[in-house]
């Protein structure tokens, strides 16, 4: 109750008990007064005390700049934080574009080679191998590639050194997996593969051999020659011991038997008597394989009595001869005659006298008459 109506309340009781109000008037005011207390406290309710204020209120200044500092050390923390996976796969990307372009460097040379031998620029297998192992050696040795490895290797052992023994152990794994299994990479690999499989076949499909075995069979093939010339200027002769049963060319003369050579060759004996013919080795040269049948090129040294011009004839003729698997003539064509000239009996025993060398005379003639 406030003092005012405290004091109205007096003043009313005063005026009672000294008669100036009757009790009935007293009491009717009293109760005004009363309601009119009650209902003014119920308007007038008092604010809630505030509560004492929060250290992050009475702080935030310094709350919000902790809360700066150590927001930005937590991020910091997880960006630093090292990653070996990450790191590993990041680094494989930078090996793998270094040897693909030193595989892609490998197939085009590989290519290269290939044709050079399906065009038969080599003349024996070892050739194609050499050439072979140079085109990968350049490849890895070349200025280039060497530094772009050199820059990996420090890359990399820069990032070995901040894991510990077991993240450098699985940085170093995912780094082998990742190169391993890319495709691209894998797709020129396998590429190069084909390609010196297909080098491979080609050479076997041509008759490329190794200089050791092509030596033998040069070899072979030159005593095979002198022995047929040997017998092919004796009387015993028989065409059977050295031809195929179908000769594709004899001389002139095609598709042609053992039996016809024989008799070509008995009756040629009166047109050049004295004959000799030696080949010369250096000139022996492997031409074409087709399957079984090898195809050799040579020179001879030919001499011979000529009865119709009364003088001897000397020169040079190139022949082309082809033998089989069974080693039998299938053809034997001649080719060419150098160094032609026709000697007197003197002239021709001068030169040719027992024990003379024949090998380095030269002939000024380049008839091709035979």
């Amino acid at each position: 109750m406030s003092n005012t109506n405290f004091t109205e309340l007096k003043k009313i009781k005063d005026l009672y008990e000294n008669g100036g109000l009757t009790e009935v008037e007293y009491n009717e005011m009293k109760n005004n007064i009363l309601n009119e207390t009650v209902q003014s406290e119920k308007e007038i309710i008092p604010p809630p005390p505030e509560p004492p204020k929060s250290f992050f209120a009475a702080n935030k200044g310094i709350v919000m700049l902790l809360l700066l500092v150590f927001g930005g050390g937590i991020t910091t923390f997880f960006m630093l934080k090292k990653t070996p996976e990450k790191d590993a796969k990041t680094l494989a990307k930078q090996l793998i574009a270094i040897e693909i372009e030193k595989q892609v460097s490998i197939n085009e040379s590989l290519l290269s080679l290939l044709k050079d031998v399906e065009s038969k620029s080599f003349e024996f297998k070892d050739e194609v191998l050499i050439k072979i192992t140079e085109i990968g050696q350049n490849a890895t040795n070349s200025g280039l590639y060497k530094s772009k490895i050199r820059a990996f290797e420090i890359s990399k052992n820069k990032q070995l050194k901040n894991y510990g023994e077991k993240d450098a152990a699985l940085f170093l794994k995912t780094l082998d997996a990742t190169f391993i299994s890319d495709s691209d990479l894998s797709r020129l690999q396998d590429e190069q593969e084909k390609l010196l499989k297909d080098i491979e076949r080609v050479a076997l499909e041509i008759g490329l051999t190794d200089s050791e075995t092509f030596s033998a069979s040069k070899n072979s093939i030159s005593s095979f020659i002198h022995s047929f010339y040997s017998e092919y200027e004796s009387p015993s002769f028989d065409a059977y011991n050295w031809f195929s049963y179908k000769v594709e060319r004899f001389l002139t003369s095609k598709n042609v038997t053992p039996t016809q050579i024989t008799i070509f060759q008995k009756k040629s004996a009166s047109d050049y008597t004295e004959k000799y013919v030696r080949l010369i080795d250096e000139t022996l040269e492997l031409v074409d394989k087709i399957e079984d049948v090898e195809i050799w090129k040579y020179s001879t040294e030919f001499r011979a009595y000529r009865p119709s011009k009364a003088m001897y004839q000397v020169c040079n003729v190139w022949y082309e001869i082809k033998i089989n698997g069974a080693q039998k003539i299938v053809s034997y064509k001649e080719l060419k005659t150098e160094n032609k000239k026709y000697l007197s009996a003197d002239e021709y025993m001068q030169i040719y006298s027992e024990g003379s060398d024949s090998s380095d005379d030269q002939y000024d003639s380049s008839e091709s008459e035979y």
